[in-house]
C-alpha cells in the first residue's frame, strides 16, 4: 500500500481536482492523508466531505505550522509500505501509481519527471533519463545526474516526484526541517538517500505541477533561513563522497550565501561575515573551474578579491 501525504493550506480553488485525480486511479491500494494546516478558507470542509465519501481518505486538522510540519504529521500516521507526497494544487494522471508500481522490484527510492504548468498556460515537460543503480558509488552518480543535467532541472529539489520506503524514513527518523521553507525537500531527499541500497529513475510525466505566484517558492525569505539551509546541506552531505555531486551542492551553497547577503542588513557585522564566506566559496569553486552559474562565473572570472568585493556590494545594494 502507498501512503499519499498531501499538505493543505488555503487551496479551495484547486483541492477537489487534486483529490479527484487520486481517488480515480487505476491502482487502488493506497491511503490518502490530508493534512489541513490551519486553512482559513473552505479547504478543511472539502477534506472532511471527501473523507465521508471514501474510506481510504483520512483527514488531520492542525494549527498552521508550514508545509514541513504538515508533511511530518503525515509521516507519523502513514501505514503504507511506501510514501508519496503530492502538493494540494497539483494533479496526477489516472495511471500515475500503476506506472510506478508495475515494476517487479521497486527501488528504495524512485524518481520521475513531471509536466510543469505555468501561470500563462504554457507547459514544460521535464523527463529524466531512465536508469537504475545499486551500491553507494552508482547511487551517488545517479544523484549527481539528478542534481545537474541537460534539462537544467534539479530533480533533487522536489518532494512530489519521488517514492520513498516508509520503513527507512521511520527507522532512521528522517523528517522535514520545520523552520525551513527553502529546498527543505532536497534536505529530506539527501538525508534519506544516504540510507538506501538502490535508486531508480523513470521517465514518466504523469505528475502535473502547477506554478502559482502566490506559492511559498515565490515569497521573500529572511537571511537566517538561507543560513539554516546551508547548515543543513553541510550536515546531510557529510556521508557523500561523489565529487560531481559535492561540487554541484557547493554551487548551490554559493547561491544561498548570495541570497542571504541580499536579504541581510547591509554593512552589519553579520553581513560582512557573509560577504567573506561568499567570496571565499566563490574563489574555491573558481579554482576548481566549477562555477555553474553564469553571473557568478563572470564575478569570479578574474581572481581579484577587491573587484569581487566591489561588484558584490554594489549588486546587493542595488537589490535592496
Amino acid at each position: 500500500m502507498i501512503s499519499i501525504i498531501i499538505p493543505i493550506y488555503n487551496v479551495e480553488q484547486y483541492l477537489s481536482q487534486c483529490i479527484e485525480s487520486i481517488i480515480t486511479q487505476t491502482y487502488t491500494d493506497f491511503e490518502v492523508l490530508l493534512i489541513n494546516d490551519g486553512s482559513t478558507d473552505k479547504s478543511g470542509e472539502i477534506c472532511d466531505n471527501y473523507a465521508l465519501k471514501d474510506s481510504r481518505i483520512h483527514v488531520f486538522h492542525k494549527k498552521n505550522g508550514g508545509v514541513s510540519s504538515a508533511r511530518n504529521v503525515g509521516i507519523e500516521h502513514a501505514t503504507g509500505e511506501w510514501i508519496n507526497f503530492i502538493d494540494s494544487d497539483d494533479w496526477i494522471s489516472a495511471d500515475y501509481f500503476e506506472k510506478l508500481m508495475q515494476d517487479t522490484e521497486i527501488a528504495d527510492l524512485t524518481f520521475w519527471g513531471f509536466t510543469l504548468h505555468n501561470p500563462d498556460g504554457s507547459q514544460t515537460e521535464y523527463k529524466p533519463k531512465e536508469q537504475y543503480a545499486c551500491g553507494k558509488d552508482k547511487i551517488e552518480s545517479t544523484l549527481a545526474y539528478l542534481k545537474q543535467n541537460q534539462q537544467q532541472l534539479e530533480y533533487l529539489g522536489y518532494t512530489v516526484n519521488k517514492l520513498f520506503k516508509t520503513s527507512i524514513i521511520k527507522e532512521k527518523n528522517i523528517r522535514f526541517i520545520e523552520n525551513l521553507s527553502i529546498r527543505e525537500d532536497e534536505i529530506f531527499t539527501l538525508s534519506y538517500a544516504s540510507h538506501i541500497n538502490s535508486v531508480k529513475v523513470k521517465s514518466s510525466l504523469s505528475y502535473n505541477y502547477r506554478i502559482l505566484h502566490s506559492s511559498l517558492t515565490h515569497r521573500k525569505k529572511p537571511a537566517n533561513e538561507y543560513l539554516c539551509l546551508i547548515e543543513q546541506l553541510n550536515k546531510v552531505l557529510h556521508p557523500y563522497s561523489n565529487t560531481q555531486l559535492l561540487l554541484a551542492e557547493q554551487n548551490s551553497i554559493l547561491i544561498h550565501l548570495f541570497n542571504a547577503l541580499i536579504a541581510d542588513k547591509p554593512f552589519a557585522k553579520s553581513w560582512f561575515k557573509l560577504l567573506n564566506q561568499f567570496i571565499t566559496k566563490g574563489q574555491f569553486l573558481n579554482q576548481q573551474k566549477n562555477i555553474t552559474n553564469k553571473k557568478m562565473n563572470l564575478l569570479f572570472k578574474y581572481n581579484c578579491k577587491l573587484y569581487q568585493y566591489i561588484i558584490t556590494i554594489s549588486y546587493c545594494l542595488s537589490n535592496k
